[in-house]
């Protein structure tokens, strides 16, 4: 007697099964590492428009304290420093050529990490009778180290 070839093929649909769930589930995984990443770097532009923020009120403070005839210092734990939630810190440089270095960092904690951003810009000696003219602006993630020279024009 011949056996039926259907029970020769009976345990093929458990595996064709078996197979398009592992096809499936992997597609699913992929979707999801996407998803995540697109969020993860959605997070990070956004911190860093408000790091921006924050070291650009530290540029601003500076070339109003020097207006005043300050220093345009705002050195850590100044409590003028402080700014959407975040602080700023400030170290102004007189450059002795009628131009001052503003160097201003944002920071803030969030629950995962310590946020910093550095912007280093070039500004024309101010007083309260004149205008201000930004020279040059350099932002940066980390420090920024340069050799020889080097011409930022903004065009």
């Amino acid at each position: 007697m011949k056996t039926p070839r259907i029970r020769k093929e009976r345990g093929m649909i458990l595996a064709v099964v078996m197979v398009a769930i592992l096809v499936l589930s992997v597609l699913a995984a992929g979707f999801l590492m996407t998803s995540v990443a697109q969020s993860d770097r959605a997070q990070v532009s956004e911190e860093d428009v408000r790091l921006l923020n924050i070291a650009e009120a530290g540029v601003a403070a500076a070339i109003q304290d020097l207006v005043a005839s300050g220093d345009g210092d705002f050195p850590t734990g100044d409590p003028r420093g402080d700014f959407d939630g975040g602080t700023f810190t400030v170290d102004t440089t007189d450059n002795l050529d009628g131009y001052f270095t503003i160097i201003a960092s944002g920071t803030f904690d969030d629950t995962y990490r310590q946020w910093t951003k550095t912007i280093e810009v070039v500004v024309q000696e101010v007083s309260s009778a004149t205008t201000l003219e930004v020279r040059a602006a350099i932002e940066a993630n980390n420090n920024v180290t340069t050799g020889g020279n080097f011409i930022v024009d903004g065009r």
